[in-house]
């Protein structure tokens, strides 16, 4: 791309659920009855990273999305890409891999 920037990645997560969810319900306002689900609400995370300049993509899906998945994730789009540091618009964070 440049002499200052080797890579520009594009970072997304989704939740994906696999339950229905209510779509509409027909009650008068203020007279809304609530409407108790039962089960596990279980989905699947879905985490994803491209390189703008080669189109390489690198994807993850997980039941959890916590803390540790993004920074195995991160961990794991940093080693593909070779790459040591990673900014993102809000801040600078160096990641040890």
């Amino acid at each position: 791309m440049n002499d200052e920037i080797d890579h520009l990645l594009f970072e997304d997560e989704s939740m994906i659920r696999d339950y229905q969810a209510i779509q509409k319900t027909c009650f008068l306002r203020g007279k809304q009855h609530v409407i108790r689900t039962t089960g596990k609400h279980r989905g699947v995370k879905l985490l994803a990273t491209v390189d703008y300049a080669t189109g390489q993509i690198i994807w993850q899906e997980d039941e959890q999305y916590i803390a540790e998945t993004f920074l195995n994730f991160l961990q794991r789009g940093v080693s593909v890409s070779d790459i040591g540091v990673v900014k993102s618009n809000i801040e600078t964070r160096d990641f040890c891999v």
